[in-house]
């Protein structure tokens, strides 16, 4: 997963630059199981108080998001909804899972980690799929 730091890039370089390096490693590591994570919700309000940049906003995020999904879809990689056990029921980060808007706090990294040990895909399954389209 490429961070949150990439928001401050614009939506066509990141998408360009992240399809050319999901592409490299699907050629240099041809057996590996490779996972796009689509990027964690933010607090809008937290991140604004914590005077974080303007760009990371859970608009921003959103943006962003779509272009992983895209990308995912189109290398035919396994896509990991990892804002699923991140965001409430705006779509923000729960202030008790963030410690300034943005990063995580300990019970958020928590919640990550498990959301991972939790979402792996057999390589014959990946495979099986990567090579049916």
């Amino acid at each position: 997963m490429l961070g949150i730091n990439e928001l401050g890039y614009p939506v066509s370089s990141f998408e360009s630059a992240l399809s050319e390096l999901v592409g490299k490693i699907v050629l240099a590591q041809p057996e590996a199981v490779i996972y796009l994570e689509i990027l964690p919700p933010v607090n809008d309000v937290k991140a604004r108080e914590n005077g974080l940049p303007e760009y990371e906003t859970a608009a921003n995020v959103e943006k962003f998001n779509q272009v992983i999904i895209k990308i995912a879809g189109k290398e035919r990689v396994v896509l990991l909804d990892i804002a699923s056990c991140l965001r409430d029921s705006e779509g923000q980060l729960p202030e008790e899972l963030t410690r300034d808007g943005v990063h995580f706090s300990a019970d958020g990294y928590s919640r990550w980690a498990d959301y991972l040990r939790t979402h792996t895909m057999e390589p014959e399954r990946y495979f099986y799929n990567r090579n049916e389209g």
